[in-house]
């Protein structure tokens, strides 16, 4: 038998597997590193889509409030009659009380691009009923709801400060069946109040205990419940800015402190500096969306982790920017 023949020895054997072991643990080391970059990464990438989808909805909704209708009379934006934004959530079930101040919940409300612009004919209550409506310029042809279909959401108002939510149930020639989606009141509003199609919408931050995590939602103010926009949005807040130049702070203490109107007592009152608005800051801070890339609770992250490695830390991305509503700098 030659020297060929005779195979490995242990030993070779032993040095082989040796220096094959050392060599595949430099790979997993390597590998190992990148594979933390990527899922990063891939995280990092939804974080920040989570950030866009936030702040645009916000945005769509604030640059429109107090736009109002676009025929009759008092065409022009509503804050000429009520405060189109408010610093609460507004909603007849689950909403805050009228005129607190929260920093962390807005209500929005404006008029859509719609035909559905009338006034009422027959006197109407702050309660769920029917209403006569009036077909006149404007309206819909051989139209006798002036536009008005069912399941839309609908505003009453009227020179008083008085605003009501409805949701429209049922059309019959031209009268509406509607439910009161505002807290109910003694208040009737007279032959010639407004009536019109609308976008009433809230935000505000609500935790699901059953995925544990905090989620931005949204209420659409039609009495139903709630609708998750993004999830894991752990910071949300808003600034007010107003007359006389704009940049002037309106404090919670200005917001809250009257005149108000309709009056004192009514349950849809509002401060009247409310209509100062000129101009919202919003801020939304958004976590990843795995516990593990989120370090111990603290400036980098507002709601703990399991990570304890700084080479695995997805930190909180927090965004803050400005809106002008462009119908709230309205002459009063």
């Amino acid at each position: 038998m030659t020297r060929y023949e005779r195979g490995f020895t242990l030993v070779e054997l032993l040095v082989a597997a040796c220096i094959t072991l050392l060599v595949t643990a430099a790979i997993v080391a390597a590998a190992r590193p990148a594979e933390h970059v990527f899922l990063t990464q891939s995280e990092a990438a939804d974080e920040l889509q989570r950030s866009r989808v936030a702040t645009s909805a916000l945005f769509r909704d604030l640059v429109m409030a107090g736009a109002g209708p676009d025929a009759g009379p008092d065409a022009g934006s509503l804050a000429r009659a009520f405060a189109p934004i408010l610093p609460w959530h507004q909603g007849r079930t689950g909403g805050d009380q009228a005129g607190v101040f929260r920093d962390d919940a807005i209500t929005l409300s404006y008029v859509p691009s719609s035909r559905a612009q009338t006034t009422i004919a027959s006197p109407m209550p702050a309660q769920s009923g029917i209403v006569r409506v009036n077909t006149g310029a404007g309206c819909p042809l051989s139209d006798a709801a002036c536009g008005f279909s069912q399941a839309t959401t609908v505003l009453a108002y009227d020179d008083t400060g008085s605003a009501d939510t409805f949701r429209v149930e049922n059309v019959v020639d031209s009268v509406l069946e509607l439910r009161h989606t505002s807290a109910d009141s003694l208040k009737v509003y007279p032959v010639g109040s407004r009536l019109v199609q609308a976008i009433v919408r809230s935000y505000f931050l609500e935790a699901d205990e059953a995925s544990d995590q905090v989620q931005l939602v949204r209420d659409d103010g039609t009495g139903g419940p709630s609708v998750a926009i993004v999830d894991h949005v752990v910071g949300l807040k808003f600034e007010y800015f107003g007359e006389p130049d704009g940049s002037a702070v309106l404090s919670p203490a200005i917001l809250t402190d009257g005149p108000w109107r309709p009056d004192d007592s009514a349950p849809n009152r509002f401060d009247v500096d409310l209509l100062r608005i000129r101009a919202v800051t919003v801020l939304v801070r958004v976590e990843s969306a795995m516990a593990a890339l989120r370090g111990p609770a603290g400036p980098l992250f507002s709601r703990a982790g399991t990570s304890r490695s700084g080479n695995r830390f997805l930190p909180d991305h927090e965004i803050r920017f400005l809106v002008s509503p462009r119908n709230m700098g309205v002459a009063r």
